[in-house]
């Protein structure tokens, strides 16, 4: 039924035509009736106004043949509909090939489509009657008329063709049927002759079925990753950005982003191998962060040989309900032994990074960098790791006039925040590497791209997002 949607098209073309060629010939009329009350009128004016009537004349002219083909597009819509009632469709579509040339325009040959859609229809009309009184013996017969009278009108089309090449209507090598067109109704024309014969039958029933099975592939519901855009965005978040399928599609909703996907189609995504891109990872789901991690037993305490000034427990309830901002989380990122570390500092309410390079990892160069990072940032307390590079702490809170809080030996999830953040961390920088390597732009843009990203606990907003708002209210 395809058909039909054309010649819908082409009737509404048509008369959108016929009304924009009516609104330029009003206006042409109206230029033309206005330089004519003109007084003292040039004898330019005088021959301006003669060419607007002229071309407002040619325009009405086209309105009228686009007027005509939109009421040829709607007879020939009905006509349609009436040859597949009969399951005569190429019947249909090459009679309709001659009224969208706008062969009605010309009432000569538009008495002979005419009439030659009437003959046709008649025609059509015997066959359906003969076949239904016809006896099984005449089947063949029938089969043969009906065969013949497909080949009789794709002739009077030929003849139709002609006769509007002649008119001066088409092209006089342009034929009124495509080439493939009429190789398809001449087939149609031996499939009824040759209906009995086997293997005619299985030819015309094997197309068939190759037809069904490709719109059978093309009709289902179309998958979001489908969508180019949607496709291209979702994977450069999730492999460039290092964005979790969840983060992806609650971030997209926040911003109100004409795309929508479920973190499930995500998933479904990367297991199906739809991200693996050797210019990025191996594998989609190298980029999932949890692959199953060992754990081993941990050896005797080892961290607490250093004094403790303020234990974890002594620190305030807003620092412990996350109601401020300026209480850290600090921890150092490795990369080879006795190489280069990074220095972690995370906010507690906003999941803000601060990240530096440190040469070695030792106490002084520990406190140098917390100084260097904190300066002129609001700071309420710090928590950092157990570990020997914190065991000066003490400076740095006479320091800064702060409290820092060291927590129970092996207990990481005390420090829950900045843990999480440093596995984030290790996306860009994987252990046993060493840190020396990656130059101070990298660094700069693995930072901006963890504090750009949308966080579930945040309501989805950034920890850049959080932590200035407050900061700059605080200003």
């Amino acid at each position: 039924m395809g058909f039909l949607k054309k010649f819908q098209d082409a009737g509404k073309e048509a008369t959108v035509k016929a009304f924009t060629l009516g609104e330029e010939a009003d206006a042409l009329g109206r230029k033309a009736a206005k330089l004519e009350q003109k007084k003292d009128k040039t004898k330019e004016e005088s021959e301006q106004v003669k060419e607007l009537r002229k071309q407002a004349e040619r325009v009405r002219q086209q309105q009228e043949q686009a007027k005509a083909l939109s009421r040829n597009m709607g007879l020939g819509e009905k006509i349609l509909r009436c040859y597949f009632t009969y399951k005569m469709a190429s019947l249909a579509c090459h009679t309709l090939v001659g009224l969208a040339g706008g062969y009605e325009r010309n009432e000569a040959i538009g008495r002979a489509v005419t009439s030659s859609i009437d003959r046709a229809t008649d025609r059509l009309t015997d066959n359906i009657i003969d076949r239904t009184n016809s006896e099984e013996g005449e089947e063949r017969d029938i089969n043969e008329r009906r065969a013949q009278m497909i080949e009789q009108t794709l002739e009077s089309f030929q003849h139709m063709s002609d006769q509007a090449a002649e008119q001066g209507l088409t092209e006089p090598d342009a034929p009124l049927l495509p080439e493939a067109d009429r190789t398809r109704i001449q087939e149609l024309a031996d499939i009824s002759r040759d209906t009995e014969n086997p293997q005619q039958a299985e030819l015309y029933a094997s197309k068939a079925q190759e037809q069904y099975d490709n719109r059978r592939l093309v009709c289902h519901r179309k998958r979001k990753l489908d969508d180019p855009e949607l496709f291209a965005l979702v994977k450069d978040r999730f492999l460039k950005q290092h964005w979790s399928p969840e983060q992806i599609q609650y971030r997209l909703r926040h911003e109100g982003s004409p795309h929508s996907i479920s973190y499930a189609t995500i998933y479904r995504g990367i297991y199906a191998g739809r991200f693996n891109d050797p210019d990025w990872v191996k594998s989609g789901k190298q980029r999932l962060r949890h692959h199953g991690k060992q754990r081993r037993r941990k050896g005797d305490p080892t961290r607490d040989n250093f004094p403790v000034a303020h234990e974890l427990s002594e620190r305030p309830p807003e620092a412990q309900a996350r109601a401020r901002i300026g209480d850290w989380e600090a921890d150092t990122v490795a990369g080879v032994v006795g190489g280069a570390v990074l220095l972690t500092l995370v906010d507690r309410k906003s999941r803000y990074l601060h990240c530096v390079r440190l040469e070695k990892k030792t106490a002084d160069n520990v406190n140098a960098g917390i100084f260097k990072v904190l300066a002129g940032q609001p700071v309420h307390g710090i928590t950092p790791d157990r570990g020997k590079e914190f065991a000066r702490h003490a400076v740095v809170a006479e320091a800064l006039g702060v409290k820092i809080y060291i927590p129970p030996p092996y207990q990481p999830w005390q420090r829950g925040t900045n843990e999480n953040t440093n596995g984030l961390l290790r996306e860009y920088f994987p252990k046993h590497q060493d840190i020396a390597q990656y130059p101070d732009e990298y660094i700069e843009k693995a930072v901006l791209a963890l504090n750009n990203r949308p966080r579930k606990c945040l309501q989805w907003r950034t920890p850049y997002e959080v932590y200035f708002e407050e900061v700059l209210h605080l200003v």
